[in-house]
């Protein structure tokens, strides 16, 4: 009875190990992701940017 339980602790601490890890990279991931796609959408807005004032300076010139 106690070796199993023995067993049935180790098992838990496993997990709780393999999930604490799983985690871990879950979250080292989600900020990779999350900030390559800040840094795609700010390139974005600063092309978009870039364009308008290219237009409002052709106009302007025009």
């Amino acid at each position: 009875m106690m070796n199993q339980g023995h067993s049935i602790g180790e098992i838990v601490s496993a997990i709780l190990v393999i999930v604490w890890g799983i985690i871990r990279y879950a979250t080292i991931a989600v900020i990779i992701i999350g900030g390559l796609w800040l840094v795609m959408h700010s390139i974005l807005i600063i092309v978009t940017l870039a364009l308008l004032l290219a237009i409002s300076n052709a106009k302007i010139k025009w």
